[in-house]
């Protein structure tokens, strides 16, 4: 009892000079304070990943840019009165087939400092209320069962839903969503799970342990894995029904 009482005060003085340097600290060390954890290898992965995805999207994109910037080119030559008809090489001209791969690289560096910052300046653990987490899953649900009944059909599939002059895909929001609603999700789970052990450590149900602790392991066995099988798996069968195969696996 003794040392306790002579270490408390250490302990707030302790616990005083911390706060005391913390109100101090410039903002930008507290923000880089706040990321010091982060995992290098996971950065590796996502930027292999986005290098690996913008070298597909070339592949499969370089010939119907090079068509469409030809197109482009012959008609503004041909206004214009330049376009010679004699030429043997007048349908290739000066065409350029890095147009949609040079935009989409455009857009993936704009999206990632934007994320960036929003990284820097949000703490990520807000993301995982649970508030959130059921608005974006509404978000999600409704999008796609929208996109069911008045999206648009291109090559028999009714994947897209049309915002003025662009359009957009739900089921590449699913995707994304379903990782930040699972995130979010376990980690409320973990807590309550922390704060269920917490309470029922201290109180043992005479002749009833057996089977109070079998409910709880049922009931943890459901909203564990279970219930969050089976919301996402709405997803999944809208996703399907689009027909789109590719993105439910992703999903799933």
């Amino acid at each position: 009892m003794a040392e306790r009482l002579k270490t408390r005060p250490v302990d707030r003085v302790k616990v005083d000079a911390s706060a005391r340097f913390n109100a101090k600290m410039p903002l930008n060390y507290k923000l880089l304070s706040t990321h010091r954890h982060m995992s290098l290898t996971f950065l590796f992965i996502c930027l292999i990943l986005v290098c690996f995805g913008l070298l597909m999207m070339f592949s499969a994109s370089y010939g119907v840019s090079f068509i469409q910037s030809s197109a482009g080119l012959r008609t503004q030559l041909d206004i214009a009165g330049g376009l010679d008809e004699s030429s043997p090489v007048r349908a290739i001209l000066e065409a350029d087939a890095t147009a949609l791969a040079r935009k989409q690289v455009i857009l993936t560096v704009a999206g990632t400092l934007v994320a960036i910052f929003i990284g820097a300046c949000v703490r990520f653990r807000q993301f995982t209320r649970p508030v959130l987490g059921i608005l974006l899953y509404l978000l999600v649900t409704v999008s796609l069962v929208y996109c069911r009944v008045q999206g648009t059909v291109i090559n028999g599939a009714r994947r897209w839903i049309n915002l003025g002059s662009n359009s957009f895909q739900p089921s590449e929001l699913a995707k994304i969503g379903a990782v930040f609603f699972l995130a979010g999700y376990f980690s409320h789970r973990s807590r309550t799970r922390k704060l269920e052990m917490k309470r029922t450590s201290d109180v043992r149900l005479s002749g009833r342990t057996g089977e109070h602790h079998k409910t709880s392991l049922n009931k943890q066995a459901f909203l564990d894995v279970t219930w969050p099988a089976l919301l996402v798996s709405v997803w999944i069968v809208l996703t399907l029904i689009q027909p789109h195969l590719s993105g439910a696996v992703i999903i799933a």
